[in-house]
């Protein structure tokens, strides 16, 4: 004997292997962009006009680091996180710090704020 939930299931398995296809092109297609989109992003030092170009890449690339952490945990989870941006200034701190009382370079004072 069937049982009530049997049809639900033969009704909705079509469309739910629908959206599956759909979601898994989807996610194919933002995988190219990215392998196309990182490598481009990375190179712009090599070939930007002045320093001003590099830094706001390299601001524009920590705080898109930054917005995918978040992502993960406040969109995917669903939990509030105050620490991220606690961790994020304080280890800016102490990178301006560092540079600018000590004179240490960005990459020596790196690991200091991370």
């Amino acid at each position: 004997m069937s049982k009530p939930s049997d049809a639900v299931d033969t009704v909705l398995t079509p469309a739910a292997s629908v959206v599956s296809v759909e979601r898994d092109t989807h996610q194919r297609g933002l995988r190219a962009a990215l392998f196309v989109l990182w490598p481009a992003l990375l190179a712009i030092p090599l070939f930007a006009a002045n320093d001003y170009l590099v830094s706001l890449g390299v601001s524009f690339l920590i705080n898109l680091i930054l917005i995918a952490s978040l992502n993960v945990l406040i969109g995917y989870c669903g939990q509030v996180s105050l620490g991220h941006s606690g961790f994020f200034g304080l280890g800016a701190y102490a990178a301006g710090i560092l540079s600018a009382k000590l004179g240490v370079t960005a990459w020596a004072g790196l690991p200091v704020a991370s």
